[in-house]
């Protein structure tokens, strides 16, 4: 019986032995169960980030790109309304200088009627006096050049 008690005091170490062996094996699956995932979980966040931040510099990006086009209208915008204001200048100065020179065809033609009437009243003048004089001498008009 002494082997046969050794046997079952062996078998129950070996359990015992099994048992602790399970546990550990248990305790050792629980604990590399546990870091994978927390390495899961790390590279979930990671990637959270990773896509956070991308959206972030997209966003930004974006942000910069209306910044310029908005810039770019506004100097747009600028360019036009000086062009415009230019050309307003430019077509008030014609109107000024059509409206001087419908100014000056109105005095040339003011001034032509004066010459005209400045002639005409010389021509009656000297029409006048020659009368003045015929009548005054009337042997005047025989000594008179022919013209």
């Amino acid at each position: 019986m002494n082997i046969e008690e050794a046997l079952k005091d062996r078998a129950c170490k070996l359990d015992a032995e099994q048992a602790i062996f399970a546990e550990e094996h248990r305790k050792r699956m629980a604990v590399l169960k546990e870091q994978e995932e927390k390495e899961t979980a790390r590279r979930v966040e990671e990637q959270k980030q990773s896509k956070e931040k991308a959206e972030r510099r997209k966003r930004d990006e974006l942000a910069v790109f209306e910044k310029q086009r908005r810039e770019e209208r506004k100097r747009t915008a600028d360019a036009e309304a000086e062009a415009n204001r230019k050309q307003e200048k430019v077509e008030e100065a014609a109107k000024q200088a059509e409206e001087l020179e419908k100014q000056l065809i109105e005095v040339k033609v003011a001034e032509e009627k004066v010459e005209k009437a400045k002639r005409d009243a010389e021509v009656m003048l000297e029409g006048s006096i020659d009368t003045e004089r015929v009548v005054s001498n009337p042997l005047a008009r025989f000594f008179q050049n022919p013209e």
